[in-house]
C-alpha cells in the first residue's frame, strides 16, 4: 500500500501487505485508511477469501502514517466509510449470512437476507451519515434485470426494494447529503 501527497507527488508512506488488495477506503476525516487483502496463489478463490485480512493505517500526530491494526476477517469483500466509521461487507458463508460489520469492534451492524457472491458481488454504497446502505443486483440471475435495495441501518431492516427495469447495475452512489442515489447499469446511467 502506497500513500502519496498529491500536491508534491512525494511518497509519504509504503506498507507491506498481502499481495492482492481487493478494497480500500479513507475515513471521512482523511486521517485513517482501511484496506482489504487476500493472499495470492493458485488456490480456489473461495479459499483465498477465507483468509482475508483487513489493515488499518492512521496518520499520527507528527503527520507520519503508521499501521495501527491488522485483523483477520474471513470473507471481507467491500470496505466503506461514513461519519459513523468504517464498515465492511462480508460475504455469505455456509455458516453465516452476509453481513455489514464494524471492523474495528467486530460488531455486526446488519445481517442481510440476500446472497453476496464473491464471483459477482453486488454494488454497495453507504450514505455519508452511515444510516442507509444501497445494494444492487440483489437476487438477480438475469443480466437484463437488476434490483436495488435500500437498507435502514438504524432500524435494521430493508426500507425498499426496487426493480430498476435496467440491465445489471455496475455502480451505485449516494450523494454527500444522502438525498440522491445515482446508479449506473449496463443500460446506462440514471
Amino acid at each position: 500500500v502506497v500513500l502519496k501527497d498529491l500536491h508534491t507527488a512525494k511518497e509519504i508512506a509504503r506498507f507491506e501487505c498481502e499481495p492482492v488488495c481487493i478494497g480500500l477506503c479513507f475515513a471521512t476525516t482523511g486521517n485513517a485508511l482501511l484496506t482489504i487483502h487476500t493472499p495470492m496463489g493458485d488456490s480456489h478463490r473461495d479459499l483465498r477469501f477465507a483468509q482475508t485480512v483487513v489493515h488499518l493505517f492512521i496518520r499520527a500526530q507528527d503527520g507520519t502514517w503508521v499501521q495501527a491494526k491488522t485483523m483477520a476477517i474471513p470473507y471481507a469483500a467491500i470496505c466503506m466509510s461514513s461519519v459513523a466509521g468504517f464498515r465492511v461487507a462480508v460475504l455469505n458463508t455456509p455458516s453465516r449470512p452476509a453481513h455489514l460489520m464494524d471492523p474495528l469492534t467486530g460488531d455486526t451492524i446488519l445481517e442481510v437476507d440476500f446472497q453476496i457472491d464473491f464471483m459477482d458481488p453486488p454494488q454497495i454504497d453507504l450514505s455519508q451519515d452511515g444510516r442507509f446502505l444501497a445494494v444492487s443486483n440483489v437476487g438477480s440471475t438475469d443480466w437484463d434485470k437488476s434490483f436495488l435495495e435500500i437498507w435502514d441501518l438504524e432500524a435494521h431492516q430493508r426500507q425498499v426494494r426496487l426493480e430498476t427495469h435496467l440491465a445489471a447495475c455496475t455502480d451505485v452512489k449516494f450523494s454527500p447529503d444522502g438525498r440522491y442515489l445515482a446508479f449506473q447499469s449496463l443500460s446506462g446511467g440514471h
